[in-house]
């Protein structure tokens, strides 16, 4: 935030937004999975984040050995494919509800290389796939039932609804800055993998009105 902003008080802020959040307070102590998850997705998130900024400043320079040695210095060099793959393998086999985050990658490397972006969906599919069937393949068919015949629960519209109207009444002046900017960036044409995650991750809520769910979705 603090690179978006130039603004140590507005990093500041936002860091004690997440910090102050009764969310945190109402899950973590139940010393579930969701933190840890989150910050293998966010880590990826920020990976790509830097990739996008490097590749950014490396397309509007006038000098191609310049635009080159800065494009060297992002992703590819700096943290290579190899750190926000693993983080968000790890993310998803935290918690499989955290596909919000290669899923903005995706899209965000889509929109400045299709080749990569799908070279990258398909190298984790297959890594991630060819992990999913060996684990199911030792536990005899126990990883499928506890991952996912296990979650398949009833699901409550009404759940939802309570669900969301706490999380709009909880934080209405930080979702209505929050959407002001995205939307900003959206018609500035400037939208990155952040962008992408938000919007994925509002979407991703729908799934909050499952059985089961409670409010870990909104962490």
């Amino acid at each position: 935030m603090r690179t978006e902003t130039r603004s140590w008080r507005a990093a500041a802020l936002v860091a004690l937004f997440f910090i102050g959040s009764p969310y945190l307070y109402h899950w973590i102590p139940l010393f579930r999975v969701d933190l840890i998850g989150l910050a293998f997705a966010f880590g990826g998130v920020y990976c790509v984040w830097v990739y996008m900024r490097a590749d950014a400043r490396a397309s509007s320079s006038s000098v191609q050995q310049d635009a080159h040695k800065v494009k060297r210095t992002g992703f590819l060099i700096t943290f290579g494919w190899r750190l926000p793959f693993c983080c968000f393998l790890l993310a998803l086999y935290t918690k499989h509800t955290l596909f919000a985050a290669p899923a903005a990658a995706f899209f965000a490397l889509y929109r400045r290389n299709n080749r990569t972006a799908f070279a990258f969906a398909a190298v984790l599919g297959a890594v991630g796939g060819a992990l999913y069937l060996g684990i199911d393949a030792v536990t005899a068919g126990g990883f499928t039932f506890g991952l996912l015949e296990s979650n398949a629960t009833t699901f409550l519209p009404e759940q939802l609804f309570a669900l969301t109207q706490n999380f709009v009444s909880t934080f209405p002046i930080i979702l209505l800055l929050a959407f002001w900017g995205w939307l900003a960036r959206v018609r500035a044409k400037q939208v990155g993998v952040l962008e992408w995650y938000a919007a994925i991750s509002m979407l991703m809520l729908v799934m909050a009105g499952r059985v089961g769910a409670w409010e870990k979705l909104f962490l």
